[in-house]
C-alpha cells in the first residue's frame, strides 16, 4: 500500500522548473445527492527529498481514497494538513451541478484556486497534476480571475500550458491530466483523501437536516437502500436532478 515509490517520478522533477507543485482531485462526482468536493494540495520542495520522506511512516499508507477505510482516511487527513504548504477545498452544490454540469463545477473550483494562488499568493510558475482525463480549456479565466489582462494557452494531448498576464506580471500554469493519478501521484492521492474526508463530514452534517435519507451512511451515492428511500419520500433539495435519477434507477 502507498505511493512512496512514485514520489520522485512526479513532484520532485516538477519542482526543478516550478515554484509550486499541486495535486487536484475531487470526491462525489458519481453521487446522486450532495456536492462535489474539489481539493488542491501542495507540499514543500524538500518534502520529496528521500532522506525526509523515508522517515515518515504515514506516507506508506497514502493512496487513492477509495482504497482506504474511513478511519485511515481521517488519520491521514491530519498528517496531510500538518505537512502541506498550500491547501484549498471547495464544495460545489447540487444546484450548481444541475444548472451547468459536473465538469463546469469542477472547472469553476479550479479557477477559484487559480485566482487565490495568483492574486494573493503570487506564485509565478505553477505545475498542476489532475486526476482523470479532462479537457478543460479554462475559457472563463477573465471572468473568474478578474484582474487578468491577457492570457493564452497551448493544448497538448494530456496537458495544457497557460500564460497569464496580470498587471504586467507574467504567470505560467502547466496542467497535466493523469489517468488514475490518485493511484500514482502522491499530491493527487492526498487531494483525493482531503476531498473525500471533507465531503463525508459534510454529508453527515446534512443528514441531521434530512435524517430519512441516511446520508451519513450512503454519502449521497445510489445505494439500493437510498433508492428505496427516494421511492418512499421523493427527492430533497440535495439531490441532483440533472443526473436523471428516476430513469437511471427506475424510480417511482
Amino acid at each position: 500500500m502507498g505511493l512512496q515509490s512514485s514520489f520522485r517520478r512526479f513532484e520532485q522533477p516538477a519542482y526543478r522548473n516550478f515554484d509550486l507543485v499541486l495535486g487536484i482531485d475531487e470526491a462525489g462526482r458519481g453521487s446522486i445527492a450532495g456536492p462535489v468536493s474539489v481539493s488542491c494540495v501542495a507540499f514543500p520542495k524538500n518534502f520529496f527529498d528521500p532522506e525526509i520522506y523515508q522517515k515518515q511512516a504515514w506516507l506508506n499508507f497514502v493512496d487513492d481514497s477509495k482504497k482506504l477505510n474511513e478511519k485511515l482516511r481521517e488519520e491521514l487527513y491530519d498528517y496531510i494538513i500538518h505537512n502541506q504548504i498550500y491547501f484549498s477545498n471547495l464544495l460545489i452544490s447540487a444546484k450548481i451541478i444541475d444548472k451547468f454540469n459536473i465538469n463546469f463545477a469542477i472547472e469553476k473550483a479550479i479557477l477559484t484556486f487559480f485566482r487565490h494562488l495568483l492574486l494573493y499568493k503570487n506564485y509565478k510558475k505553477i505545475k498542476i497534476f489532475i486526476d482523470g482525463n479532462y479537457s478543460f480549456l479554462f475559457k472563463n479565466i477573465k471572468e473568474e480571475i478578474y484582474s487578468v489582462d491577457d492570457y493564452s494557452y497551448k493544448k497538448n494531448k494530456n496537458s495544457i500550458d497557460l500564460e497569464i498576464s496580470i498587471k504586467k506580471n507574467q504567470y505560467k500554469i502547466s496542467i497535466e491530466n493523469i489517468v488514475k493519478g490518485d493511484q500514482t501521484i502522491f499530491s493527487v492521492a492526498c487531494a483525493s483523501i482531503l476531498s473525500k474526508v471533507i465531503r463525508d463530514r459534510y454529508m453527515k452534517r446534512i443528514s441531521a437536516l434530512y435524517p430519512s435519507y441516511e446520508f451519513e451512511k450512503n454519502k449521497g451515492y445510489g445505494t439500493k437502500k437510498h433508492i428505496q428511500i427516494i421511492n418512499q419520500f421523493g427527492y430533497c433539495v440535495f439531490h441532483r436532478r440533472s443526473y436523471n435519477i428516476s430513469q437511471q434507477y427506475k424510480l417511482f
